[in-house]
């Protein structure tokens, strides 16, 4: 056991404890590794389904979630297709694979196929089956615009996919979304329209309809997407006053250029519905969307008062919770707080309040809810090509079920990548290992991220050091207490040296996921071309 190293802060922010011991760790036997990128992970009782899927080739493999022994793996290889992957999705007990082709000039017709994979066995159970068929081209799908304002990051190599297959939470649906080619390639000049296709649970056609966007592309941004249990697609866009695209306010004008507005596209109805979000005297930088236990919406994010000459500064947080039918059920804000601004105040930069955006929420029986935001940023390599990204501090924020603010968090955290010509465009070249993973374990949330080596014993005063993306670092947590925000640090382990057993690579957030109340499991790549499965119990 590791000595415990504890420090504690005695202010009204709350206090944070640092420490490092062992973890109760177990190694899957090495497995050969397969160079793709596409992976989709599914829990099954006591076994993981794998389906890791790139150009011809699909290959299956069933893990035991106790043991992490490999149970079975197929591989199907299909080199006389040439198909784009668009997603592999679980509703209920059933897992469906699904691609889409281009015919060619001639017949010119978009079409998506799907496969069913028997969850139990890992292997195709059906045909190809051909589910939806469009004459003509169609533009690449409506979520992957929002997917790159979220993620920050464009995947070159890989295919846009066409075709958005969606799932509400209620698992009796699908939804399957596509927008029809945009003949006008100005943006000034071109309206999306949207077909939105419904299917139960056994792909057997329901309805579709067709949904023409009130606005032009160049004066609607999407910021989140929101499949509801009630059939209704819900889009949270900004809309601009003019054909800038850009977030501005002029110096001698009262009002930005633009304001956050809420569209319904019905399953019973032919027109798009609006409703308009805003807050008096203050500037929504950033927001996402979200359906609560009760059915109702919650949108939340940032807001700028205005005194600062950059609107992605934050100044609050706003929360407004919306009914299914559009009208606005409250709308309130909170003032960040003094004691989060001067955290680190003598190393914070001008950056250090701006591009916070919220990413998840977790909401409790007794109604309260857990709001949590990461600061992301994204800027051009001058002269260079490509970008920069930093993923840096996480902001928490707790709110009782009468939106009373219990308290509020920032946890310290800086993380950086860039993206450049001639990038392979793997993994690597995405998200990587910056971010976080988000936990709710006993009453406690638990937010994993790659930290630098150099971070092992930081207090709260100090400033992190950067971890840079796929260069190693220490697998690192914040444990939070849902009662009172206390908060405590914990150092699992080096992926340079994982008890004194491995070195592992590509390690990546997309490749780590929950098993058991307090169990996750993430997939990784050691060298000589093998991976292995590590289990780690949280504490």
């Amino acid at each position: 056991m590791l000595k415990h190293l504890s420090f504690l802060f005695l202010f009204v922010l709350g206090s944070i404890c640092y420490g490092q011991e062992n973890q109760n760790y177990l190694f899957s036997k090495p497995y050969k590794n397969f160079d793709i990128d596409k992976r989709y992970y599914f829990n099954n009782e006591d076994e993981i389904l794998m389906v890791k899927a790139w150009d011809e080739s699909v290959i299956i493999q069933r893990f035991n979630t106790k043991t992490l022994n490999l149970i079975s793996e197929k591989r199907y290889d299909e080199p006389d297709l040439n198909y784009d992957i668009e997603n592999v999705i679980k509703v209920q007990n059933k897992v469906y694979f699904f691609y889409s082709m281009w015919t060619g000039y001639e017949s010119q017709l978009e079409q998506l196929y799907y496969r069913e994979i028997n969850i139990n066995t890992g292997e195709f159970i059906t045909d190809s089956k051909l589910l939806i068929e469009v004459k003509g081209k169609i533009t690449k799908s409506p979520t992957s615009t929002y997917r790159g304002v979220q993620e920050h990051f464009k995947n070159r190599k890989m295919p846009s996919v066409k075709f958005d297959i969606l799932v509400p939470t209620n698992e009796n649906e699908i939804f399957i979304l596509y927008r029809e080619y945009r003949k006008n390639k100005k943006d000034v000049k071109s309206w999306d329209t949207l077909v939105l296709n419904y299917f139960d649970i056994n792909l057997n056609k329901v309805s579709n309809k067709k949904f023409k966007m009130p606005y032009s592309e160049r004066r609607m941004k999407a910021l989140n997407y929101n499949t509801h249990d009630n059939g209704n697609l819900y889009i949270l866009t900004k809309v601009f006053l003019d054909d800038s695209g850009v977030e501005k306010k002029n110096k001698r004008e009262s009002e930005a250029n633009y304001y956050l507005e809420l569209l319904t596209l019905a399953k019973n109805a032919n027109d798009v519905q609006k409703t308009k979000i805003e807050l008096p005297n203050k500037y929504i930088n950033s927001a996402n969307l979200f359906e609560l236990s009760n059915g109702s919406l919650l949108c939340s994010g940032y807001y700028s008062n205005g005194l600062n000459k950059n609107l992605n500064h934050s100044d609050g947080i706003f929360i407004s919770k919306i009914g299914t039918d559009g009208t606005i059920i409250s709308n309130i804000d909170y003032i960040i707080p003094t004691t989060i601004i001067e955290q680190n105040a003598k190393h914070n930069d001008k950056r250090e309040f701006e591009d916070i955006i919220l990413k998840d929420i977790n909401e409790n029986d007794d109604g309260s809810l857990l709001l949590i935001a990461e600061q992301s940023h994204k800027w051009d390599l001058q002269n260079q090509g490509g970008y920069n990204f930093r993923y840096n501090d996480i902001y928490l924020t707790k709110i009782d079920s009468e939106n009373q603010l219990l308290w509020m968090r920032k946890l310290p955290k800086e993380q950086k990548g860039n993206s450049k010509p001639g990038h392979s465009y793997t993994h690597k070249a995405l998200l990587g290992d910056m971010s976080y993973n988000y936990f709710n374990v006993n009453n406690a949330h638990y937010f994993l991220f790659l930290d630098n080596l150099k971070n092992k014993n930081l207090s709260l005063k100090d400033k992190p050091k950067p971890h840079t993306n796929n260069h190693g670092g220490y697998f690192t947590y914040y444990k939070v207490n849902d009662a009172n925000g206390e908060v405590s640090k914990k150092n699992l382990f080096n992926t340079d040296d994982v008890d004194g057993k491995y070195n592992i690579e590509d390690f990546s957030k997309k490749r780590l996921f929950k098993v058991f109340e307090n169990e996750f499991i993430m997939e990784v790549n050691k060298k000589r071309r093998e991976d292995v499965l590590i289990k780690v119990e949280i504490k």
